[in-house]
C-alpha cells in the first residue's frame, strides 16, 4: 500500500519500498501521479492504444487495448 499509494502507517518499524526502487519518486497508483519521461537516464515505457476487432454472432465488436513497448 505504501509503495503504490503512499499510505503511511503510524509506528511501522520498517516502512520502505518493496516493489519499486528506493529512489522512485511518487506513487504510481494514485490518480495525481504523473509518469516520468525518463528513469535513471533511460526512457520510460509508453503505452500505445491498439484497436482490436472481434467478429462474433450478431456483429463485430471493437475493443481498445494498451500495449507497452
Amino acid at each position: 500500500v505504501y509503495d503504490f499509494f503512499g499510505i503511511k502507517f503510524n509506528n511501522h518499524p520498517n516502512l520502505k519500498r518493496l516493489f519499486l526502487p528506493p529512489d522512485w519518486q511518487g506513487y504510481p497508483l494514485r490518480k495525481d501521479y504523473v509518469e516520468p519521461e525518463t528513469y535513471r537516464g533511460m526512457p520510460a515505457a509508453a503505452s500505445k492504444p491498439v484497436q482490436v476487432y472481434r467478429v462474433q454472432k450478431g456483429g463485430v465488436r471493437q475493443y481498445s487495448l494498451h500495449v507497452v513497448e
